[in-house]
């Protein structure tokens, strides 16, 4: 057999519609002289010349813009100033902020990750992912491997049950069943599109790039017939309610199928372990208080993984006291681990994953794999304008993209994700991204260095 190394083909993608930028850059043509020291200044091609008219300047490209202010020092005639950009300012909401799209834009682009070279000038630490640090300790030996080591390091992880112990007969002979595993080049699947963007044209975007990605993607059964045959093995049907006779179809191929786990649950395992008993079984439950008991439950029915969806905000859901990925998966994985179930079961996390580093963040408070949603919606250049009146309203026109087009700017983003992935295992000298799940003693927490660092500073003394 062949050795072929995963690859990830990433090829410029340019946007549709112009980008949202940060900062909107003003020429004001009374004064400007045309002389081009602007296009010499800036090294983003803010500014550039009209295409039919040399001696004329064009309008500047300001989603390109660093706000380096080069280009306004360098003009002679003081003709350009720079505004925020109030759209950009409106963009999102405190969880999916204006820099979120922007990131995810230029990741679909291009397929690299943006880099600022002005340096980072924001607050240390802050909420959710962000009050969370990967330990970069290898980053200070480059001369080991320096880049090739990337060449080394597996983002290969499988999806499946494994026996806590192996069992071996009088005569040597191993007595333990073998488990189904599934293994994924890569450890990013594709969640359903929110509702009011479950089209077919949207659904038939996301198979395409898990096909590409050879990576799997989650689709209502009733929509998975749909998808061409090539293209079925990358999708995970998911069984809610009733299994018709169209759903048996859909069914008996499929490698992985995911189950809403509700009141019918217990009879739909049945019957889809029926229908297809060599397919792996994931169950589809919330991120909420009982999660834990939940997933020991399904350790116990021989559930292949679970799929534990957090709200779009990475958000517990149902619960009145609100937590986040970053507490309340860790605790999932360490009840796990405490009742020696951890590798009974793997657990596939959605919500609030929205930006590169939430992947490697995610992995190492215990997740096997992450799926993504709405990052992908807005590397299609949706703004979150929700809820979606209308598709026929909506401001990209989403629904007439081009397909090729849509598919090469999502792959284009997850290539970049995984770019980063590779640097930050890099950084930390870990050469394979299972040995990153759940290694908690490889992160750093806000709460925890304050705790450590500031309370001996504040204790009161002996009186």
């Amino acid at each position: 057999m062949q050795y072929e190394r995963y690859h990830i083909p990433t090829t410029p993608a340019p946007p549709r519609h112009n980008v949202i930028g940060k900062f909107t850059v003003i020429r004001d043509k009374d004064l400007c002289r045309s002389c081009g020291r602007c296009i010499k200044a800036c090294v983003y091609s803010v500014h550039e010349r009209e295409a039919h008219d040399d001696r004329a300047m064009a309008e500047s490209v300001s989603y390109l813009c660093r706000n380096c202010f080069r280009c306004m020092q360098t003009c002679p005639t003081h003709a350009l100033t720079m505004t925020m950009n109030p759209e950009y300012s409106a963009l999102g909401n405190d969880y999916w902020e204006p820099h979120r799209f922007y990131a995810i834009s230029y990741e679909a682009e291009n397929g690299r990750i943006p880099v600022y070279g002005a340096g980072y000038r924001g607050p240390f630490g802050g909420k959710w992912f962000d009050g969370m640090w990967t330990d970069m300790s290898e980053i200070v030996r480059p001369t080991r491997d320096g880049i090739h080591g990337r060449e080394c390091i597996s983002t290969s992880v499988d999806i499946g049950r494994r026996p806590s112990f192996l069992e071996f007969d009088g005569s040597g002979q191993i007595v333990t069943a073998p488990t189904k595993i599934l293994e994924l080049q890569l450890p990013i699947v594709f969640d359903m599109p929110p509702d009011h963007q479950m089209t077919s044209h949207t659904i038939s975007i996301i198979s395409k790039s898990a096909t590409l990605l050879g990576t799997l993607c989650v689709v209502p059964i009733e929509d998975s017939l749909g998808i061409p045959a090539a293209e079925r093995p990358h999708v995970v049907p998911l069984v809610k309610g009733h299994i018709d006779e169209v759903g048996v179809g859909a069914l008996s191929s499929a490698n992985m199928i995911e189950i809403v786990m509700d009141d019918l649950f217990d009879d739909l395992l049945k019957q889809t372990r029926e229908i297809n008993p060599g397919a792996l079984i994931a169950a589809r439950l919330p991120l909420r208080q009982g999660t834990l008991e939940d997933i020991v439950s399904l350790c116990k029915s021989k559930v292949d993984a679970a799929h534990i969806c957090a709200d779009d905000k990475g958000m517990t859901q149902g619960d009145s006291d609100k937590r986040h990925l970053r507490y309340a998966l860790k605790e999932v994985h360490c009840g796990l681990v405490d009742r020696s179930m951890r590798d009974e079961i793997s657990l596939i996390v959605s919500g609030g994953i929205a930006a590169a580093e939430h992947v490697p963040k995610a992995i190492l408070l215990g997740a096997d794999v992450v799926a993504i949603s709405k990052a992908a919606m807005i590397a299609l250049e949706c703004r979150l304008c929700e809820p979606c009146t209308s598709p026929k309203k909506c401001p990209v026109e989403l629904q007439q993209a081009d397909h090729g087009w849509a598919v090469q700017r999502i792959v284009n983003v997850v290539g970049a994700w995984r770019d980063q992935l590779l640097e930050v295992m890099g950084a930390m000298g870990i050469r394979e991204v299972r040995r990153l799940r759940g290694e908690l003693g490889r992160a750093m927490f806000m709460e925890d260095l304050e705790k450590e660092i500031f309370a001996p500073l504040f204790e009161e003394g002996p009186e």
